[in-house]
């Protein structure tokens, strides 16, 4: 393990029986993984990649890192991840070398006889036919697949970026796009697609509700924290027993939080306090970039929630003296965006352990 980092390799822990699921279903199935952010589900899909690299090849695309963000430039790198998976299939450095030459497609391209070169024209286009783009993009990495004799697996990190809300609600503009992604992904033979997220909320809406794009079109595979037994082994390397069993209560065993427990042990944190203070301090920028998540007003009502030890809309309220309907609003989308949790009528629960007690701690 490495704080804040993906794991892949001897670094790797526990998760067997979701890569074995992964294995037994990605030939049939697409397939979607979600959990709290930091939960390990681009570490779990990078470790996927390894063991499957000889009979795929596989390619993951972070949604997150693509600038612009929008519908087009999406498109465009699920393109390239297709491209990189052929070079890494055959040895041909064509990702390279269409970057390189873009309008100028010679022998190579030819050679390979995809329609490549429409594709590029496509993708620098100011203003493209962004269904027919879409259809040129699976259309090439299914022939891509075929050419270099090698199924693809391209890894789609993080797919709710591409979704924005309007007054709590998914964007219609990017539903329809999602739909439009489903029939393609549905369609394809030779790319099989896994895809991740950690709007916890808003991915069991995709995938869980029968009017929704993705409804029995990619298999769920959600995690949680680590196994408690394999969370207990590896921080016992570090730290003495008694202080592993607590922290591994207090952490639900989530992978990011062991690994900042493990760190503070090597910087002699030689009591439980003093193991908790490093720990906050090792995460500051971790939380503070969940805090850029949330809009003023929600920050108000978790802080709110987390420093009273209140978890109803109505004791929310009351507290802060707002409307309950706003209060509802907030909350509710706060469980679409994966922070909160629904566990009755009007209650919640926040879904990663220790950022509850980052909200409390007192405002510098």
């Amino acid at each position: 393990m490495r704080i804040g980092k993906e794991v892949v390799g001897e670094g790797f822990i526990d998760r067997e029986k979701e890569l074995r699921k992964i294995r037994g279903l990605i030939q049939k199935s697409n397939i979607v993984i979600y959990g709290p952010r930091r939960i390990g589900k681009s570490s779990l899909m990078l470790e996927a990649a390894r063991r499957l690299r000889r009979r795929y090849a596989c390619v993951r695309i972070d949604v997150r890192r693509l600038i612009p963000l929008d519908h087009k430039n999406f498109i465009k790198h699920l393109g390239l991840a297709a491209l990189e998976a052929y070079s890494d299939a055959t040895g041909e450095k064509l990702l390279l070398f269409v970057e390189r030459v873009k309008m100028e497609l010679p022998e190579l391209l030819s050679r390979i006889r995809v329609h490549i070169k429409d594709w590029v024209e496509l993708s620098i286009a100011p203003s493209p036919d962004l269904t027919d783009f879409l259809k040129r993009t699976f259309e090439m990495g299914e022939q891509l697949s075929w050419k270099a004799k090698k199924d693809f697996i391209l890894m789609i990190d993080e797919l709710p970026g591409l979704v924005r809300l309007t007054k709590g609600r998914p964007d219609k503009k990017d539903l329809d796009f999602l739909w439009a992604l489903r029939g393609h992904m549905n369609e394809a033979k030779h790319v099989h697609y896994i895809v991740s997220g950690s709007e916890v909320g808003m991915m069991e809406r995709l995938c869980g509700s029968r009017e929704a794009p993705f409804y029995g079109s990619l298999i769920p595979i959600k995690l949680g924290g680590l196994e408690r037994r394999s969370s207990l082994k590896f921080l016992e390397m570090f730290i003495p027993s008694e202080f592993a069993n607590v922290i591994v209560k207090e952490t639900s065993c989530f992978p990011l939080y062991l690994q900042a427990y493990a760190t503070a042990a090597k910087l002699d944190g030689k009591t439980l306090e003093s193991l908790h203070t490093s720990v906050f301090e090792l995460l500051h920028l971790h939380f503070s970039d969940l805090e850029n998540h949330l809009s003023p007003q929600q920050r108000l009502i978790l802080r709110t929630m987390a420093s009273k030890n209140i978890r109803t809309t109505r004791e929310t309220s009351k507290a802060l003296e707002m409307p309950y309907t706003t209060i509802h609003s907030n909350l509710e989308r706060a469980v679409l965006t994966g922070f909160l949790q629904k566990v009755g009528e009007g209650k919640y629960e926040f879904t990663d352990p220790l950022f509850p007690k980052w909200l409390a701690l007192p405002l510098l």
